[in-house]
């Protein structure tokens, strides 16, 4: 391989071998590059056109959209190319080119430059015309109003891309698959913030514990040596019956949710602060997300099933809580 980049113009060395500097020598190698390719000007040059004729003749295969004239690619090296790609976004390939050292420190600077450059591109496509930019991505509310939906509608569809919930998982993996993949996702996010010295100010700085009651503080749990976990069972709009799951620091559940909405009490259970961030922290790792309920607004709840209960159970029994009785608030 060195021996044939000493011979390429294409490569800097074969420029510092004749005496260039190394700054020098790269300038040369990238103009060498650039003679290569149809976008560039300084091909047409080589060709023979005039600087004006080089520069419309590139202007020519952008505007037209032809990024592929002169170099159409076959199936073949188009599965290589993607390959090759799925390939440097693995550690083990930095490890295997460069040693295990030298290769986890370029793997590390090749995902943070990746990172960089996405970021400066989302600022120039977002300073140049913020209202095509927000339409062209499925991640905004923008793209699938343009799309005909209403606003309610599309801040839905976009949350629910966001959470990538267990059908996402299932639909693209296959039911078995799919649940390990989404079992690990909930354990990576899991991981990313439990903190086994309950050091809660870290916590809380890495996420939201409950999105109606707000953040838990240090102050929150020091002003409140107790915190209440319930669970309350309510019909969706499709006639499925869920379960919520969640802290408060209400002495009823009745000023937590009303009673209009119509639920069951299945526990309500005063714990010691950390326990119960603790144990909630137990239901997030093993439903939230699993279910998106149309009735309310919530990621923390789960389908109501045998299995659910199951799992239900043993997470309670960890902090000494053996039953559950659904008792409807209404009387």
């Amino acid at each position: 391989m060195e021996r044939n980049r000493i011979n390429d113009p294409r490569y800097p060395i074969y420029w510092t071998i004749l005496g260039f500097t190394e700054e020098e020598s790269k300038l040369k190698a990238k103009t060498e590059c650039r003679k290569k390719s149809v976008r560039c000007i300084e091909y047409w040059l080589n060709k023979g056109l005039s600087l004006e004729d080089a520069k419309n003749e590139v202007r020519r295969i952008q505007n037209n959209g032809k990024y592929n004239i002169g170099r159409k690619a076959t199936d073949e090296q188009k599965r290589n190319l993607s390959n090759a790609q799925k390939r440097i976004n693995n550690l083990e390939y930095w490890i295997e080119k460069y040693g295990e050292n030298d290769g986890k420190t370029k793997y590390e600077n090749f995902i943070n430059q990746r990172k960089e450059n996405s970021k400066k591109g989302y600022k120039v496509r977002l300073k140049n015309d913020p209202d095509s930019y927000k339409k062209s991505s499925i991640r905004r509310p923008e793209y699938w109003i343009s799309q005909g939906y209403s606003e309610d509608e599309a801040k839905l569809i976009v949350s629910k891309k966001q959470s990538r919930e267990i059908d996402f998982f299932i639909n693209k993996y296959g039911e078995d698959l799919g649940l390990k993949k989404w079992k690990e996702k909930n354990d990576n996010w899991y991981s990313s913030f439990y903190l086994s010295d309950n050091d809660l100010i870290e916590i809380n700085n890495k996420r939201k514990l409950n999105s109606h009651v707000g953040y838990y503080t240090k102050s929150t749990v020091d002003e409140n040596s107790t915190l209440n976990f319930y669970l309350i069972s309510l019909i969706d709009n499709n006639n499925e019956k869920i379960i919520k799951y969640g802290l408060t620091k209400q002495d009823k559940i009745s000023k937590r949710w009303k009673i209009s909405l119509n639920y069951n009490l299945m526990l309500f259970k005063e714990l010691d602060s950390h326990k119960a961030i603790d144990l909630e922290n137990e239901f997030h790792k093993s439903f939230k997300h699993s279910y998106s309920p149309e009735l309310i607004k919530t990621t923390e709840c789960f389908a109501y099933s045998e299995d659910n209960l199951k799992e239900t159970l043993i997470l309670l029994k960890k902090y000494g809580i053996l039953n559950l009785n659904e008792e409807n608030v209404n009387g």
